[in-house]
């Protein structure tokens, strides 16, 4: 069992990581400046991290997820973990109250809402101990989160099948996230 950490409701349990998931996301010139920075944080953390599965592939996602998702929280997420160890947002050891102060101002309603549903309906009760795949769900846009929960339904462990047809999501579902 891999445990993931939430800004907002600590540890998370998660089953059924898979190690199936290779290459760094192609960077080619991009015109916006905040995207290839998150991709090049991003893409730092994977090298930090490798030999760590299923790390660097998460990270892998991560940098995709940048041209698409919530950029500027996933950035300033990444500079609370400060970008010279193998960390995640799952293990952000004394990162953790940087990132719980940036997420309880920066997440959509929309996250905060879905965060709050999957915490419930995967048995959550204080929602500190949520089974399943939160740590996206605070960087992906509104769109996303409706694509997240139309394809993933009430999947608590794993990214369901369904998900591999989501551009932001694919990549996780790769990883075995």
């Amino acid at each position: 069992m891999r445990h993931l950490w939430h800004p907002r409701f600590g540890v998370i349990a998660l089953f059924g990581f898979g190690l199936g998931c290779s290459g760094a996301p192609t960077t080619a010139a991009n015109a916006d400046p905040l995207v290839a920075d998150c991709q090049a944080s991003a893409s730092n953390f994977a090298r930090l991290c490798a030999g760590s599965d299923p790390r660097p592939c998460l990270w892998n996602a991560y940098a995709k997820l940048c041209a698409t998702g919530r950029t500027q929280l996933l950035v300033d997420s990444m500079k609370c973990l400060k970008n010279t160890t193998c960390r995640t947002f799952s293990d952000p050891n004394d990162a953790a109250s940087c990132l719980a102060q940036l997420h309880a101002a920066g997440e959509t309603a929309a996250a905060k809402s879905t965060i709050q549903g999957v915490c419930t309906s995967c048995g959550g009760s204080s929602c500190s101990t949520v089974s399943g795949v939160a740590e996206v769900l605070p960087y992906l846009t509104d769109a996303e989160l409706v694509d997240w929960t139309s394809c993933n339904a009430n999947q608590c462990t794993t990214l369901a099948k369904g998900c591999s047809s989501s551009e932001a999501l694919a990549p996780f579902a790769a990883c075995g996230f």
